[in-house]
């Protein structure tokens, strides 16, 4: 699977690259558990690969239940290293653009900029809705609405926070064949 990090935001086909991420990176299920098996992978993956550059985030999985991402629950939530203060507010502002857009804040970002978007333009203050690469909708296969998000805040790229996701959903997933 092509890598996000692989493209600048400028580029053309970053957004193909966003979409196929998105079509292709969908659970047969999802439960608690799974978000935090999920979650965990994730934050083995972090500390294992970025910790050592120095690196800290926050991760985070929200399930929106009852298919309503209204009042998303907290299934996982860890920090690793030293988090910016108010990293919580940015880490809700993702996951509140997710449960708006249906889409992942990166992919939201790259086509809001394409069409001169602003969030503001919708009445959607920053940062209660934060457009920054590093969160992910979690849908299940054969269903179109995300049932939960995930969420990684806290490195230097968008790329690398919205990659580290896909790279640990793309992983649980094969562990499932």
């Amino acid at each position: 699977m092509r890598k996000a990090t692989d493209y600048s935001e400028t580029d053309p086909e970053l957004s193909s690259v966003l979409q196929e991420h998105e079509k292709t990176l969908r659970l047969p299920s999802f439960s608690a558990e799974i978000a935090w098996e999920i979650g965990s992978l994730l934050r083995k993956r972090f500390v294992e690969e970025k910790a050592p550059l120095g690196l800290s985030a926050a991760i985070q999985i929200r399930a929106f239940p009852e298919g309503s991402s209204k009042n998303p629950l907290v299934l996982f939530a860890t920090t690793v290293g030293d988090v910016m203060p108010g990293i919580s507010s940015l880490v809700a502002g993702k996951a509140n653009v997710v449960s708006w857009t249906g889409r992942s804040t990166y992919l939201s970002r790259i086509d809001f900029k394409k069409h001169g978007i602003d969030l503001a333009e919708f009445g959607l203050p920053s940062p209660e809705y934060f457009m920054h690469g590093g969160a992910f909708p979690v849908r299940l296969v054969n269903h179109e609405a995300p049932v939960a998000v995930i969420i990684v805040s806290g490195m230097p790229s968008m790329a690398d926070d919205h990659q580290i996701i896909v790279d640990t959903v793309e992983a649980y997933l094969a562990s499932l064949k």
